[in-house]
């Protein structure tokens, strides 16, 4: 799935944990990280966690961060 928004993100992030039925509680004292940091990203107010944070909400989820090239949005194509 294309993550755009940290909101797109929080709720892969929650349906992954429903999925996997684990408590918000359990996975947040697993990652490292409050219950309340963790029920905020899902729910998109979160907007500014540390990506060591969040990679290890997500290595505790079973999931994987990848990332692909897509070009560059605001940049001009360079010809010739």
């Amino acid at each position: 799935m294309e993550i755009k928004r940290i909101r797109d993100l929080g709720r892969q992030i929650r349906n992954r944990r429903k999925e996997v039925g684990l408590t918000a509680d359990y996975v947040a004292d697993l990652a490292g990280v409050s219950r309340r940091l963790l029920l905020e990203l899902e729910q998109g107010k979160r907007t500014n966690v540390g990506l060591s944070k969040l990679l290890r909400i997500i290595e505790t989820l079973g999931l994987t961060l990848d990332l692909s090239p897509r070009g560059f949005p605001h940049t001009r194509s360079q010809t010739g």
